[in-house]
């Protein structure tokens, strides 16, 4: 079974169409776990911050969920990160998120579904200054691999919500 090696922020529905983005400060973070996951069965979980700017999370009912599975494709032949930004445009005129990797997403949750973060998160490692926790997720992708508990935890959650609602499940994982 594959697991759960990761945990990228996303802010808004449409972040995980075809491909897992980041701002110009979790590229490397980004290019690390496309190295290491490009290509295997195992995932990266989206997470819905709980903080999005007004405008970037259409579904307040999803802030503070994973909200989706994804599973990094090998990155094409002649492409690189920047040919997968966002396409989330700022003010500015430049796009928040300019870096990204293919993906397939193999889970969506429904509307207002996907495990708590902050939930799973107090239960499992024992942390109740969620803030701490997800100060890492500001530099992009977190690996997983050092919090087996936190991964495993995610996972039963997700297979449960599939058992309620198998259509969650777009890919087999």
């Amino acid at each position: 079974m594959p697991s759960i090696e990761a945990l990228s922020p996303i802010f808004g529905a449409d972040a995980y169409r075809d491909r897992i983005c980041t701002h110009a400060g979790g590229e490397r973070n980004l290019a690390q776990l496309g190295a290491r996951l490009a290509g295997t069965p195992d995932l990266v979980g989206l997470y819905a911050t709980e903080d999005a700017e007004p405008g970037y999370q259409p579904d307040p009912a999803q802030a503070g969920r994973v909200v989706a599975l994804a599973r990094l494709l090998p990155m094409p032949p002649g492409r690189a990160m920047r040919d997968y930004p966002s396409g989330r445009m700022g003010a500015s005129g430049r796009d928040h998120w300019p870096f990204g990797w293919p993906a397939e997403t193999v889970f969506a949750a429904r509307p207002g579904g996907g495990p708590v973060l902050r939930d799973a998160v107090e239960l499992v490692l024992g942390l109740f200054d969620f803030a701490d926790f997800t100060a890492s997720l500001r530099q992009g992708p977190v690996d997983l691999r050092l919090m087996p508990a936190l991964r495993n935890r995610l996972i039963r959650e997700i297979e449960q919500e599939i058992a309620r609602d198998p259509a969650s499940r777009l890919l087999p994982f």
